[in-house]
């Protein structure tokens, strides 16, 4: 039966697979969704803490799942 496991490469090994590289994308993009349901679940009290506007709410929870900026992307 094939292995499976899921852990990291040896330490030895420094360049990452395809499927690692794929996994780390996947964890990004679906971190990304879920800070912007976050965001988007805030009340306007919490809006006001952390210096947004509804508007900008909107907006960010409104962009595509993969519009990160360019310092979040591999």
């Amino acid at each position: 039966m094939a292995d499976l496991s899921l852990s990291r490469p040896h330490s030895g090994c420094s360049a990452k697979t395809a499927p690692e590289i794929r996994l780390t994308v996947l964890q990004r993009i679906f971190g990304v969704w879920r800070q912007r349901q976050h965001l988007d679940r805030l009340d306007a009290h919490m809006r006001r803490d952390i210096g947004v506007t509804d508007a900008q709410v909107h907006r960010e929870v409104e962009r595509p799942i993969w519009d990160v900026p360019t310092t979040w992307r591999l």
